[in-house]
């Protein structure tokens, strides 16, 4: 369940970019409401609901028939590692200087 909706809130991310960039989960929380009936299959879905400059913010649910009601929800925070051609880490001072 928790790498379902990691990856879902993931993607959710990546369709609220304007081009392609790395992210790693930063921070997330799953909340288990009720157990999944066996044999049924889940459907994960997740929204970025806010953005900034280095940090996306999504909320996630899994369920079985209706997302009102859910297997789990999950809050999240991804962080953007990079932006296209910058190195990861180029903003900080050389120790050398």
């Amino acid at each position: 369940m928790t790498t379902l909706l990691d990856h879902v809130g993931g993607l959710a991310v990546w369709t609220a970019l304007d081009a392609f960039h790395p992210i790693a989960t930063l921070d997330l929380r799953v909340d288990y409401m009720r157990a999944a009936q066996p044999g049924r299959d889940l459907v994960a879905e997740a929204r970025c609901y806010r953005r900034t400059a280095s940090i996306a913010f999504v909320r996630a649910w899994a369920f079985e028939d209706s997302i009102e009601d859910p297997v789990a929800a999950a809050q999240a925070t991804y962080i953007l590692t990079g932006d296209g051609g910058e190195r990861l880490g180029a903003n900080l001072k050389d120790r050398k200087a």
